[in-house]
């Protein structure tokens, strides 16, 4: 399946680690601009890969389950 995003922002939550790295990337590479939350493990491995790819990322320290700070 070819999925094309460009010119679409993509917000992942958990995206630095496991399933919600692998959605983040694979967003990347459909075209996407992608933003990514994580719980505690700041690691920019992700934004850059995404980067490399000549898309848009940045990463917010969040916990997506504090309704207060999303």
């Amino acid at each position: 399946m070819n999925i094309d995003l460009t010119n679409k922002t993509a917000l992942v939550t958990g995206g630095n680690t496991g399933i919600g790295r692998a959605i983040a990337l694979a967003l990347g590479r459909a075209g996407a601009d992608v933003a990514i939350t994580y719980f505690s493990n700041a690691d920019e491995e992700t934004v850059n890969n995404i980067r490399a790819m000549g898309r848009k990322s940045t990463a917010f320290q969040l916990n997506a389950t504090d309704s207060a700070a999303v």
